[in-house]
C-alpha cells in the first residue's frame, strides 16, 4: 500500500494530482507506528511500501521513520520512497550514509521538465546509485489536481479511477477480508491502492480528492462495506473517459483489472 506520509510540498508542480502545497499536515510517530501494524496485519505479503506525500523530504521525521520501518520489518521489506529529488540532490552525502546502512531502501525520482518548475540536475553523482531510480518522462497523467486547473491533457493509457479495481474484485470474488483483497490487488500488479493518508485515514484511490471514510482503526467488515457502497465521484473527469472509453468500445469492464 501507498503510504502518504505528508500533504506538503513546495515544488508546485502544474501537474499536481493532489494540488499539493506547503503545509504542516504531516503523519504523526504514534499513527505512523499504528500503520506499520495495519501494514503487517493486511498486507505482509507484499515486498514492501512506498512513502509518498506530497513530498515524503518534507516531514521533519522521515528519517526517523525509515529507521522504525527497518526495525519493524527488518530485511523482510523493500522501502521505497517517491521524491522529486530535491533534498537528494542538496544532501548526497547523507542520504549515501542511508543508502549504505539500509540495503532494502531505494529512491524513486520523478523529473520532468515539462512540469516542474524547479530545475534538477540529475548529473550529480547521487542519480547514478543503482537503488536511485529516475524517471524523465511522465507516462501517467490523470486528470485531477492541478492537472485539471491547468488544463493539461491526460494520458491516453488513463482508463478509470483506481479504486474501481477494488468494486470489481469484491464484486466477482470471494473476498472475506481487506488482506485478500490486497492478495488479489497484487495479482493483477495493483500497488499503490488503498493508500494510507498522513493522518491514518483510508482512500480507495491514489489523489486526494478521494473520500476518506475509513480509518486504519477500522475492521475488516466496516472497511469492505466502505468500498462496496462508496460512490464518490471525486474525480468527475477520470469517469468522463471511463465511460466514454465504453460507449466507443475501447474497453470491457473486466479488462480493467
Amino acid at each position: 500500500m501507498l503510504i502518504k506520509i505528508t500533504k506538503s510540498c513546495h515544488n508546485g508542480c502544474i501537474h499536481c494530482c493532489n494540488d499539493s502545497k506547503p503545509c504542516d499536515e504531516h503523519m504523526s510517530l504514534s499513527t505512523f507506528l499504528d500503520v506499520l501494524s495495519f501494514c503487517k496485519k493486511n498486507d505482509n505479503n507484499l515486498i514492501g511500501h512506498e512513502f509518498a506525500g506530497g513530498e515524503p523530504f518534507e516531514h521533519p521525521l522521515i528519517w526517523e521513520f525509515v529507521k522504525e520501518y527497518f526495525v519493524y520489518f527488518g530485511k523482510d521489506k523493500i522501502l521505497t520512497i517517491a521524491t522529486n529529488g530535491h533534498y537528494l540532490a542538496e544532501n548526497q552525502q547523507l542520504v549515501c550514509e542511508y543508502l549504505d546502512k539500509y540495503p532494502n531502501l531505494f529512491f524513486q525520482v520523478t523529473y520532468d521538465e515539462r512540469f516542474y518548475p524547479k530545475k534538477l540536475d540529475t548529473t550529480k553523482r547521487i542519480f547514478h546509485h543503482k537503488r536511485v531510480c529516475v524517471t524523465d518522462r511522465l507516462t501517467h497523467i490523470t486528470p485531477t489536481g492541478r492537472a485539471v486547473t491547468n488544463k493539461i491533457k491526460p494520458t491516453d493509457n488513463v482508463m478509470c479511477p483506481p479504486c474501481i479495481n477494488l468494486k470489481l474484485i469484491l464484486e466477482q470474488c470471494n473476498v472475506f477480508s481487506l488482506n485478500d483483497l490486497i492478495k488479489l490487488l497484487r495479482k493483477f500488479n495493483k500497488y499503490c491502492i488503498p493508500s494510507i493518508q498522513w493522518d491514518g485515514s483510508i482512500a480507495f484511490g491514489e489523489y486526494d480528492s478521494c473520500p476518506k471514510i475509513v480509518t486504519i482503526y477500522d475492521d475488516d467488515n466496516k472497511i469492505l462495506k466502505a468500498i462496496k457502497d462508496d460512490d464518490c465521484n471525486g474525480c468527475p473527469e477520470t469517469m468522463e473517459i471511463f465511460y466514454s472509453k465504453i460507449q466507443n468500445g475501447d474497453l470491457k469492464i473486466k479488462s480493467t483489472i
